[in-house]
């Protein structure tokens, strides 16, 4: 059974720190987590929108949605990485 998704214009400490270490092993890109929606199933499942960065000169910044999932009692790990296409 899972919940609604609950939408929260800013990270609370406990976001920050999912968000973080789901994510430190990321190489090619560096992400800032903007905004977090978080649904409750068989733990926690979380999307952040945030800005990717490249870590190399070859790439673009772009947006991203980041999927995480967050067992209860365990860490949370990503599940997707999905650019968001931004053209006005």
């Amino acid at each position: 059974m899972s919940s609604d998704w609950t939408y929260h214009a800013s990270l609370n400490t406990n976001d920050s720190l999912v968000f973080f270490h789901a994510i430190e092993h990321q190489t090619d890109y560096t992400y800032k987590p903007l905004v977090v929606a978080k649904q409750i199933t068989t733990g926690i499942n979380y999307r952040y929108i945030c800005i990717a960065t490249p870590k190399d000169a070859t790439g673009m910044s772009h947006f991203s949605m980041v999927a995480i999932h967050k067992p209860f009692n365990e860490a949370g790990y990503v599940v997707a990485i999905h650019p968001i296409d931004c053209h006005l």
